[in-house]
């Protein structure tokens, strides 16, 4: 699994490199960021190898290009979306969101998974 930077290097790689040059005293959490809904569970993965920390998700659906220069004609359904949070946050993520290509459905649904899951967390069904 790759990440965008100077040069192509691994998640992993990637993230010892900012690890290793943060200062010992410093929060930091590390986020998946604009990347594939179908890669974000699998990125989560590659975080926890290296960090125990906070962490957080913010996946996409479709790709560059198109019109406006996001290409929608090949994207996940709001389902799928929140497949990909909620497989984040069972990996420890305290956040999520979404990138581009995700809208207010996918986010509303998102919401009232999320709200659902807490109150049976809650009351222990």
């Amino acid at each position: 699994m790759l990440h965008r930077s100077t040069r192509p290097e691994s998640l992993v790689e990637g993230l010892s490199t900012v690890l290793d040059a943060a200062p010992a005293d410093t929060q930091l959490i590390a986020t998946i960021m604009h990347t594939d809904v179908a890669e974000t569970p699998a990125a989560s993965d590659e975080i926890r190898k290296l960090w125990p920390g906070k962490m957080g998700a913010y996946p996409h659906t479709g790709q560059p290009g198109g019109v406006g220069g996001w290409d929608l004609s090949n994207t996940c359904d709001a389902a799928e979306f929140v497949q990909a949070c909620t497989d984040s946050v069972e990996r420890g993520a305290c956040f999520v969101g979404g990138c581009c290509g995700i809208g207010p459905t996918y986010i509303r649904t998102l919401a009232e998974c999320l709200a659902a899951r807490q109150a049976r967390a809650a009351t222990g069904t």
